[in-house]
């Protein structure tokens, strides 16, 4: 017999993991200038490092704050990352847990 509480779980997990998914179309002009591979290893590092700061990610990663901020603000403008605000800082924070890239048949 299956556990419906279990079950109910599941899905809301699922349904928790969809609604912090995004959609994008890997063919579009600005995707490449959005997933770069700098950018993409700042991902990386907020969700295995969960640095405390800007500066904590910069230094985390070995690069200089300045050009870690203005990737984090087009990560943020993508809506891919957010803020929290903790005293005087800025913690770089995942706010899309699922990408899904779409695909159109014939579409080149």
């Amino acid at each position: 017999m299956i556990d419906a509480l279990e079950e109910l779980k599941k899905v809301s997990k699922q349904m928790n993991d969809l609604s912090r998914a995004m959609i994008i179309d890997p063919f579009s002009e600005d995707f490449f200038e959005v997933f770069t591979r700098k950018r993409m290893e700042l991902v990386r590092a907020i969700m295995n490092e969960s640095p405390r700061s800007i500066r904590d990610l910069a230094e985390r990663v070995e690069r200089d704050i300045k050009n870690v901020f203005t990737d984090l603000q087009l990560l943020q403008n993508s809506n891919i990352i957010g803020f929290e605000k903790i005293g005087n800082c800025k913690r770089p924070v995942i706010k899309r847990k699922t990408i899904i890239f779409k695909f159109n048949r014939g579409e080149l």
